[in-house]
């Protein structure tokens, strides 16, 4: 297995303001050559030779410099009249396969205005377009009524929305790639539509700042806090505690029906939380890890920068990037949150026939929303949230998805709205599953599907035979996402999670809900990393399906949930891990 950034050769154009500089942050990430449009004015040095050719931006504060680092810089004055655009902009977006944009107030009016003229006279590629939220002047400030905007604010990104937007958007950029968009395409994102239709079901929170399911909560320790769960294996948790001095009536029978449970989830963590005060926060966390209960330390975001399974992982470092111009400052920062890696170096399989000849996946061309990917077929072996999501989202845009469900999985006790939602439209088959090798009616589905989609533990899918190396014998041409807490390497690879237990370890949890003198809240009042995980899932399998389409090889995607946490306080870590900034 080697490791292969999927959008090496791809040429984007970034020309906006925060969501879209997020939007070619992940892309560049992911290999591809990412041109930055900036005024004239802020003074950067232009070629001598070519006012256009791109120069490396200088870092300025640790926000700008991990939004630019590895892109390259065009400068332009936007005084020029209308007439003017269609002259100056050929060169601008010569052999640009993407451009993404979204209001700029350094650009002004004019940035749209400039644009529009280009494509309406068939001179853009494909073209992302964010809009301003409804009501404001730009995207920057959601309007006052919403969920979001009572959300706690990450720091230097501001709006949570504004890191969701930007996901969202490289994504769709890369959907308008899959699908063969034919240039001069535009797709318009509108933030309302998208926090209405695509988020905000996902996140139902209160007036107040309580997480918005109960089932979780944060136990005060020795020397900390930890967060914890009555979710997962409870007779591990309540026998386990009982046995080192928690109330014995945790192991009565009727606790593991978890509708018990969540009706007397107060009552529950009141008992923990006298038996949790007597352990040190990590030994507790490691104590519950071993009896596979999600649980995780509250750790400043300082811990993070030396935590051993991001070094392990190697997240803490500067990609590759195709441009000819990248700087040669490489910046340590923290990459994008998946790893992709492929197990062939050619497009064909065992018989000498390519991948592609046998059934074409990719969809055809087209400008309707709903069927973009509609030749994709998906087998979707997800549960809770992040991975429902991935596959929510590639069905919301045409993906055939056949959702496994084992027989004799528990019914949706919690949230029954959200999950029947997150599920509308896939196809539901019950599969008993053991072994993948003497079960036909898997491999067939295995066989003809494009995509595989997990957010289990790592163990599981192996355990159930469903390596890649196993999936790729029966379908080299496969595409399987792994979702998992930690990644599929590391120390901590096995280590159980939900959002809060992530929010607890990556510095979330201690950032935005510790408060002096005070007992802490979770910080996230919804589960803020499954949302980002969900739309990370989303932009990597398409990323995969994009690179199958150019080489006919599948792809294993490793995306770390952790990592997705990580990645969104990137701009609070960066003066660590490079003290000059």
């Amino acid at each position: 297995m080697k490791t292969v950034w999927p959008l090496e050769g791809v040429r984007v154009l970034e020309w906006g303001g925060l969501p879209a500089a997020v939007a070619g942050r992940v892309l560049a990430d992911l290999g591809a050559e990412v041109r930055v449009v900036a005024p004239k004015s802020v003074g950067l040095p232009r070629h001598p030779d070519n006012s256009h050719r791109p120069t490396p931006a200088p870092f300025e504060a640790p926000l700008r410099a991990w939004l630019t680092a590895d892109k390259t810089h065009v400068e332009l004055a936007l005084e020029q009249s209308s007439g003017q655009f269609a002259q100056l902009f050929p060169r601008l977006f010569s052999g640009v396969q993407l451009l993404i944009t979204s209001p700029a107030k350094h650009f002004g009016p004019l940035q749209d205005k400039a644009v529009m003229s280009v494509y309406q006279n068939g001179g853009t590629p494909p073209w992302i377009r964010l809009q301003s939220f409804p009501g404001t002047s730009d995207l920057m400030k959601p309007a006052r009524e919403t969920l979001f905007a009572r959300l706690p604010r990450l720091p230097h990104l501001g709006s949570a929305e504004n890191l969701f937007l930007g996901v969202y958007a490289a994504a769709i950029g890369l959907l308008a790639l899959c699908s063969g968009v034919r240039p001069c395409q535009m797709h318009t994102i509108d933030p309302g539509r998208l926090r209405s239709e695509l988020l905000e079901f996902i996140a139902p929170a209160g007036d107040d700042d309580s997480y918005w399911d109960r089932g979780f909560c944060l136990l005060p320790a020795k020397d900390g806090w930890v967060s914890t769960t009555i979710l997962g294996d409870w007779t591990a948790l309540a026998h386990g505690a009982a046995a080192t001095g928690a109330p014995s009536w945790l192991t009565e029978s009727r606790f593991e029906d978890l509708a018990c449970r969540y009706r007397h989830a107060e009552q529950i963590f009141e008992a923990l939380t006298r038996w949790s005060s007597a352990w040190k926060a990590n030994q507790l966390t490691r104590w519950a890890q071993l009896r596979r209960i999600p649980t995780a330390t509250v750790r400043a975001p300082t811990n993070v920068v030396h935590d051993p399974q991001l070094r392990t992982r190697k997240f803490f470092r500067s990609p590759p990037n195709s441009s000819a111009y990248a700087s040669k400052r490489a910046l340590c920062r923290p990459r994008a949150p998946v790893i992709f890696a492929s197990g062939s170096n050619h497009p064909l399989t065992a018989s000498g026939e390519t991948v592609g000849s046998r059934r074409s996946p990719e969809p055809s061309a087209s400008t309707v929303e709903g069927t973009l990917l509609r030749n994709v077929r998906v087998l979707d072996f997800t549960h809770a949230l992040a991975g429902p999501l991935t596959s929510f989202l590639l069905r919301h845009f045409g993906a055939q998805v056949t959702k496994i469900d084992p027989p004799g999985s528990p019914p949706t006790l919690v949230h029954r709205d959200l999950f029947s939602r997150l599920h509308e439209g896939k196809k539901r088959v019950a599969i008993t599953i053991t072994s993948s090798s003497d079960n036909r009616e898997l491999q067939d589905l295995i066989r003809n599907c494009d995509v595989l989609i997990d957010n289990f533990s790592v163990r599981v899918m192996n355990n159930w035979g469903l390596k890649y190396t196993k999936l790729r014998s029966i379908n080299p041409g496969l595409v399987q996402i792994r979702m998992t807490g930690f990644g599929l390497t590391g120390p901590l690879r096995h280590w159980v999670a939900y959002a809060p237990t992530l929010h607890a370890w990556s510095g979330h949890t201690w950032l935005l809900g510790l408060r002096h003198g005070e007992r802490p809240v979770e910080g996230w009042p919804i589960p803020f990393v499954d949302i980002l995980s969900g739309l990370f899932g989303f932009l990597a399998g398409l990323a995969a399906l994009w690179f199958r389409k150019q080489t006919g090889s599948g792809l294993l995607v490793d995306l770390s949930e952790f990592e997705c946490a990580v990645f969104a306080l990137t701009p609070a870590l960066l003066p660590a891990l490079k003290p000059e900034l």
